[in-house]
């Protein structure tokens, strides 16, 4: 019998800079003229009650199709950045122990085909931010 556990850390993980250097025209990242530090408000998921919902609901079933050793201990990542327009735009998986190309590719576009967020704010005003989580995944 496996045991799953998953516990995470809800983080914000924004970027910031005035001026010319907070331009970000890599990869998905080009929606956004600039990614916002510290926003007053962070973005936030909107059809799940809480990030551990959506990690238990979402991801755990992936982890758990695609990892086949009897026993799996690692911790991820995952920085989300979410548009003006609270779409998630781009997903990067970052640490633990390597996953193979297809687990990436399947939990990246299922976190953006799947949820649903709320951008975070800067003056009153949506913009553009990151947010990080980490995954502890203990596969037994």
């Amino acid at each position: 019998m496996r045991l799953f556990s998953i516990i995470f850390i809800t983080l914000v993980f924004n970027f910031f800079s005035i001026g010319q250097d907070s331009l970000d025209h890599t990869g998905s990242n080009a929606n956004c003229d600039s990614i916002v530090k510290y926003p007053d408000e962070e973005a936030g998921i909107a059809n799940y009650s809480s990030k551990l919902q959506l990690v238990r609901e979402l991801l755990l079933p992936i982890f758990e199709k695609h990892i086949s050793e009897s026993s799996f201990i690692s911790k991820y990542y995952f920085i989300c950045t979410i548009d003006r327009a609270g779409h998630l735009i781009d997903v990067e998986i970052k640490k633990g122990i390597k996953l193979s190309p297809e687990l990436k590719k399947e939990l990246e576009l299922t976190l953006i085909q799947h949820t649903k967020w709320t951008p975070g704010s800067f003056d009153q005003k949506p913009c553009c931010s990151q947010v990080l989580f980490l995954v502890n995944v203990d596969l037994l």
